[in-house]
């Protein structure tokens, strides 16, 4: 297979392939697969101010979100209620104090997930067709289903409502796909830890589609509020975005206006169907985004990681994604904790290879991830 630029450079790459082992910071299944089959999507909170009792009708719209974290389909949501006629968090008392013209009932939707202040992505009143909204969309619905059937990635494109910027953008993503779909190489097992394929092999294939969001849509209006949030400046545009999405759901980053061209996709579609050279979610570009979709139902059997080593337990414990709590009342745990928990989990067991092997990883990826981020848009 011929190696194609990633954005992480010739030297990471070699580094990283140096240090591959039993299957722990690379293997032959390509990124967008790993990601489908191991990689948990990252929860969205949802705070819901409201004063006293609901009403009956819109008890059942918060029954509805509250229960979609729990049956199928899954929806990385969580609810939590916060009655202002109670005593609540200084958080959430700061939280609704910015809130502007807000009436109770009222939602905000946080993205929870990183280190740091939670990230705003919507606030407005309790409805029914905003319910709707949060838990779904046409698009949504038609990614996962791209996804759960093989697609290496589906191009989302975001567009402004200007006819020729629209055209422009929409006619450069469609060409590249096309042509990568041909050119675009999947990785070689026998290179990559796996000299025998066995029969039970899943139809792995490089497969990318281009779906178009207008922002006027108002079913839609979520899923794009959510996607110009996937990075801190993308707000401050108004240019066609182009958003490749893969796994559960997850955003690698956006293309934007001039960006939008051949190298900048190359570059994306290449890294996504490239040998995942760490088995670390947290140190991939990009977001989670929020999705109603049975992901493990959808896969099937035949997952191509089974074919791998079990991973080393911390990189188990850092990608795995556990149910939050009550966001307002998350606390890092104290040392005494962090103890007992390592002494459960047999952390003290860890040899000084494997932190060597993880601080090498996180340093690696975390610069190519900011090199890759650096070059693959070049914005007007």
């Amino acid at each position: 297979m011929k190696i194609r630029s990633t954005g992480l450079g010739w030297p990471v790459l070699l580094m990283m392939a140096s240090l591959w082992g039993n299957g722990t910071l690379a293997c032959s299944v390509p990124v967008f697969r790993y990601a489908l089959e191991r990689w948990q999507a990252d929860p969205y909170d949802l705070l819901l101010f409201h004063r006293g009792p609901l009403s009956e009708e819109q008890e059942s719209w918060v029954k509805t979100m509250e229960k979609a974290s729990e049956e199928t389909p899954f929806t990385n949501l969580y609810v939590t209620r916060v009655d202002l006629e109670q005593e609540i968090p200084s958080e959430a008392q700061e939280l609704w104090e910015k809130q502007i013209e807000a009436q109770t009932p009222w939602m905000v939707l946080l993205f929870t997930a990183r280190p740091g202040a939670p990230d705003p992505i919507w606030a407005g009143p309790l409805s029914q067709s905003d319910v709707a909204c949060i838990l779904d969309s046409p698009s949504r619905r038609e990614i996962a289903k791209r996804l759960g059937e093989g697609q290496s990635g589906v191009w989302v494109l975001v567009k402004i409502g200007d006819p020729e910027r629209d055209e422009k953008a929409s006619d450069t993503l469609s060409q590249a796909l096309d042509r990568l779909k041909k050119e675009l190489a999947l990785p070689n097992p026998a290179e990559w830890g796996m000299p025998v394929v066995p029969d039970s092999w899943p139809g792995l294939k490089v497969d990318f589609t281009m779906l178009e969001v207008s922002r006027q849509d108002p079913r839609e209006s979520l899923f794009v509020d959510m996607l110009l949030r996937v990075e801190p400046d993308l707000l401050d545009y108004q240019e066609p975005m182009a958003f490749p999405i893969f796994g559960r759901g997850r955003a690698l980053y956006a293309l934007v206006g001039k960006g939008i061209h051949e190298e900048n996709i190359e570059e994306a579609c290449a890294f996504l169907v490239g040998p995942c050279l760490c088995q670390i979610k947290g140190m991939i570009p990009g977001r989670d985004l929020l999705f109603s979709a049975h992901w493990d139902s959808l896969l099937g059997e035949n997952l191509a990681t089974n074919l791998l080593p079990a991973p080393f337990p911390a990189l188990a414990e850092v990608q795995a994604t556990p149910k939050p709590t009550d966001p307002l009342l998350r606390k890092p745990p104290g040392e005494k904790d962090r103890l007992e928990q390592a002494g459960q989990e047999g952390e003290e067991n860890f040899s000084f290879l494997l932190y060597f092997l993880l601080a090498t990883c996180i340093a690696a990826l975390v610069g190519g991830s900011f090199s890759l981020l650096l070059l693959r848009r070049n914005r007007s």
